[in-house]
């Protein structure tokens, strides 16, 4: 296994194989990747404190059980300035760390396309084995890291990277676009910081403002990731989201913290954490505040799909616009012991819990405490079909020295009235 070194100081001419010789340019190492004179097991380490112009383009990688490692060497961390390309763009079969370097790129520039780091898997695929670990990604017209593949990619890791002022901070695009197509299998995200992401838009549909945005995936670890005012900006895509799950399942996401998301356009997004179209999904011990719209959303956007078997529990929700909302077509949908506050002192219309029409058959909010202050209101229920299936809302509690509830057309003039008109459930 071979280590190699490049250097500001270094000459192309050099072996690359010691400090004392190390290459200059990543022209040189592109060089290197196309003659696959790096194998599997190798490692690429970039002098820290350099900065390098130029982007990676890594067509082979190592074996998935032997994996090449991307990385640094000195006390400080190097840069790569890839101005209007990609940081590192990577197909393969797998087997790759990525690690310890910072990536930032022209995000003056709208073409849209641009990301910190890409990772895709080579034509026959599946790509196993990639991790992506304390490397930060800046200035990206699409994404800091986008996992983007129509082939299976498995076992992919994203852990305590920065993603700061791009046009997302980490997209999944994955699989072939149908209801139930999966494209990634096994994906563990912890230590992310997804800060002020909506720099650019180009005005298109590409999505734009989120911070962490995932797509047909399966099997999903998430834990201490932090949403930070991502989507404020940009009006012209839609997008804007602190941490969105779409058509996935199996995941999992705790500890993790989405603030002050919003979302200046008319799409009316800016949530802190949406579920959208997802099986078997438990989301807990989560804090919410500040966003512009759900603090903690479940959904069914587009038909025919549906989010199901969906559990928010022991989570927080502070002055979000809405704290707990389910919308569209929603079945076995759990809300349980979370904790919601929010007001409308400063005049924007504000609520603890919304259901909306199409709810489904199973509806449930259980022990949850939910308190309006200065105007805001308990409950909104939307139309007959937004209680269609719900459960009931036993052992809650709703405090409010000015309680209000909008029923709108749903029949009911105050919030005794519905929980009383509702079916009560024993237990959760």
């Amino acid at each position: 296994m071979s280590i190699y070194y490049i250097s500001c100081l270094g000459a192309d001419g050099n072996n690359g194989l010691s400090p004392a010789s190390p290459w200059r340019t990543l022209a040189r190492l592109a060089e290197a990747v196309a003659a696959e004179m790096i194998r599997p097991g190798d490692s690429v380490l970039l002098r820290g404190g350099d900065t390098f112009q130029g982007s990676i383009s890594w067509f082979r990688g190592g074996d998935p059980l032997l994996p090449i490692t991307l990385s640094r060497y000195g006390s400080s961390r190097p840069t790569v300035r890839s101005g209007m390309r990609h940081g590192l763009w990577y197909s393969g079969d797998g087997g790759m760390i990525v690690r310890g370097i910072d990536f930032v790129g022209d995000a003056t520039s709208l073409y849209g396309t641009t990301s910190g780091i890409e990772v895709s898997a080579a034509e026959g695929g599946p790509c196993r084995n990639i991790l992506i670990e304390d490397v930060s990604c800046t200035e990206y017209s699409f994404a800091g890291i986008l996992l983007s593949t129509s082939l299976p990619l498995w076992d992919c890791s994203v852990r305590n990277c920065r993603l700061v002022r791009n046009a997302n901070g980490l997209l999944t695009s994955a699989g072939d676009g149908s209801v139930d197509s999966r494209g990634i299998f096994g994906l563990t995200l912890s230590g992310i910081l997804a800060e002020d992401n909506d720099w650019v838009g180009d005005g298109s549909e590409n999505p734009i403002g989120h911070g962490i945005s995932l797509y047909n995936v399966s099997g999903l670890s998430a834990e201490y990731c932090r949403l930070l005012r991502n989507g404020t900006r940009f009006i012209g895509n839609p997008g804007h989201s602190g941490f969105i799950l779409y058509n996935c399942d199996h995941a999992v996401i705790r500890f993790c913290e989405a603030i002050d998301n919003g979302d200046p356009s008319t799409w009316g997004d800016g949530q802190g954490f949406v579920v959208d179209q997802c099986q078997d999904v438990l989301i807990e011990h989560n804090f919410s505040r500040g966003n512009l719209n759900g603090g903690f959303q479940v959904m069914t956007d587009t038909p025919p799909g549906r989010s199901q078997r969906v559990t928010v529990r022991n989570c927080v929700s502070l002055d979000d616009v809405v704290g707990l909302s389910v919308y569209g077509e929603s079945d076995d949908i759990y809300f349980l012991n979370n904790q919601v506050r929010t007001h409308s002192r400063d005049g924007v219309f504000r609520k603890c819990a919304d259901v909306s029409p199409g709810t489904g058959d199973v509806i449930r909010f259980w022990g949850n405490r939910f308190t309006a202050d200065d105007g805001a209101v308990l409950l909104q229920v939307t139309g007959e079909r937004g209680l269609r299936g719900v459960s009931g809302f036993p052992a809650n509690e709703w405090v409010s020295a000015d309680p209000q509830f909008l029923a709108n057309d749903a029949g009911y003039a105050t919030l005794g009235e519905l929980l009383a008109a509702v079916p009560v459930e024993l237990s959760p």
